[in-house]
């Protein structure tokens, strides 16, 4: 990254030169950082939200954003390292959408997408994910809507009688209620705010003993059937918000949090959705639709 700016006692500013010594870590949020590089050290206080793989942490937190790519996901991962989550840190996440209309772009009747919450999931290391959402569904002309939840590797479950429909806002919550020994009880709810209806899924339902607590994520995601991701359908622009977790026991938005950007590309590498950087609260981001 390009060295900080900083100034000192109210002196011309000192850059190019600086470096930050190793025992900082990346990006500085509102906190002291050693300096070195001026005969000597300085200590200053900072706000700095600096660049990580060619993406910025953005927002007002503490978290770095480093942007990957999947073929079936997009959209946030966060947790308290990238690199080595540690478990029983990530224990709830919280986010908020208006349902997309979806439009046709191949013959398939499995043509469709997944907006949903989780916990877990995003790492090679994770044997579960605890997670619901609405999935839609282009048929016939029309988007089929319905909500859903999942204690994967369990199967997924529909959420009957739930209300939801095309620009709905719906807001879905992920929270780990309760740990004993290896034994975790989960709380899945969704809310359709505009219809004023909300599902708690029963806790006879959303008990695991293999949930490592390591991550949480906001995703789009074109399902797979079998070994295969449905082709994804064009969807009107996607935003998430008031996206929030509770990471190490604290909470806040996506950018308190080292996070994944994730943008969904095909097997050769085409770009079939694109992830924004988050907003200036660090809370919200958009998804928009480039191709099947």
């Amino acid at each position: 990254f390009n060295p900080p700016t900083v100034t000192i006692s109210g002196s011309t500013p000192v850059t190019s030169t600086l470096t930050l010594s190793t025992t900082t870590t990346a990006p500085i949020g509102s906190t002291t950082a050693l300096i070195t590089g001026l005969s000597g050290s300085l200590s200053i206080t900072t706000n700095l939200s600096l660049t990580v793989n060619g993406s910025s942490g953005g927002g007002s937190g503490g978290g770095s954003v480093v942007t990957t790519h999947s073929q079936n996901w997009s959209g946030y991962v966060s947790a308290n390292s990238l690199t080595k989550p540690t478990t029983n840190s990530a224990t709830s996440v919280a986010g908020t959408f208006t349902i997309p209309s979806l439009s046709s772009v191949v013959s398939t009747t499995n043509n469709n997408v997944s907006l949903w919450v989780g916990i877990d999931g995003a790492f090679s290391s994770d044997p579960t994910v605890q997670q619901l959402g609405i999935d839609l569904t282009y048929s016939g002309g029309t988007t089929q809507v319905y909500a859903w939840y999942e204690m994967y590797p369990a199967a997924s479950n529909q959420i009957s009688g739930f209300p939801a429909a095309v620009g709905d806002v719906i807001t879905v919550s992920a929270n780990v209620i309760s740990t004993s020994g290896k034994t975790s009880v989960y709380a899945l709810t969704i809310t359709n705010v505009t219809q004023n209806e909300s599902v708690t899924i029963p806790t006879s339902q959303t008990t695991t003993t293999s949930g490592l607590q390591q991550c949480v994520e906001w995703i789009v995601e074109a399902p797979s059937i079998g070994n295969s991701v449905v082709p994804l359908s064009e969807f009107s622009p996607i935003t998430w918000t008031n996206c929030t977790a509770t990471i190490n026991g604290v909470t806040g938005p996506i950018s308190s949090f080292p996070s994944e950007l994730i943008n969904m590309v095909s097997s050769t590498g085409a770009t079939k959705d694109s992830t924004s950087s988050l907003n200036g609260a660090g809370n919200s981001f958009g998804v928009t639709w480039v191709s099947q």
